[in-house]
């Protein structure tokens, strides 16, 4: 009888949202940049030089890391996206299970 019980509540539960990890490790990275870009924009502007200034001449490569840290970023915010997506499903699901029959 408990068998049938657990077996019964493993097929009513929702599935869980799997999470690849390879988004966190971009968002990290992704972040990383952006906050190194901060650091390199906050050198040039406030002392004129910075830690990469020496080996690129561009004064404007500081925001080509920046908009490459955003772009890592990506991934990681459309599984958020993703995730929410699916507890809104599974929400749905839930309410249309506990509506009385009449």
């Amino acid at each position: 009888m408990q068998n049938q019980s657990k077996e019964h509540n493993q097929a009513n539960a929702p599935q869980a949202f799997h999470f690849p990890m390879s988004a966190l490790f971009l968002e990290l990275v992704g972040m990383a940049l952006v906050a190194f870009a901060a650091f390199e924009i906050y050198s040039l502007n406030k002392k004129g030089a910075s830690v990469l200034s020496e080996f690129i001449s561009w004064s404007h490569y500081p925001w080509v890391i920046m908009i490459l840290g955003v772009v890592l970023m990506v991934p990681f915010h459309k599984q958020i996206w993703k995730a929410k997506q699916y507890v809104k499903q599974q929400q749905q699901l839930i309410k249309k299970k506990e509506r009385p029959d009449f």
